[in-house]
């Protein structure tokens, strides 16, 4: 059975953890990747993974850990997903006013 923590006051299930050695570029030291998921979405959000690095841990502090990096990861996540639905809303917006001055001159030929 998974073990629940809770991560900005949502409960995730820790799915699996799995060791990760150093390959350069991507991984710049050995680490462990624990993976989380959501029983029900956050602002889209279904899992994610965090990296700890490796050691032999406690319970208490592994899962202390574990939530203080997944409340960082998910904060990081959220706020970069709301950038990115503001950036496709600006872009709506500005081919709507492209649009209607396109229909405009459309009409200034017809």
């Amino acid at each position: 059975m998974a073990t629940e923590v809770k991560i900005l006051g949502h409960k995730a299930k820790i799915e699996r953890v799995s060791g990760q050695t150093k390959q350069e570029p991507w991984w710049k030291e050995e680490q462990l990747v624990v993976w989380l998921a959501f029983d029900e979405a956050v602002d889209g959000v279904l899992s994610f993974a965090i990296y700890l690095p490796v050691k032999k841990y406690e319970r208490d502090e592994f899962l202390y850990n574990v939530r203080r990096r997944g409340e960082e990861e998910l904060q990081r996540i959220l706020v970069k997903n709301e950038l990115e639905k503001r950036e496709i809303q600006e872009k709506k917006e500005r081919q709507a006013a492209v649009d209607a001055a396109a229909a405009e001159a459309q009409c200034l030929i017809e």
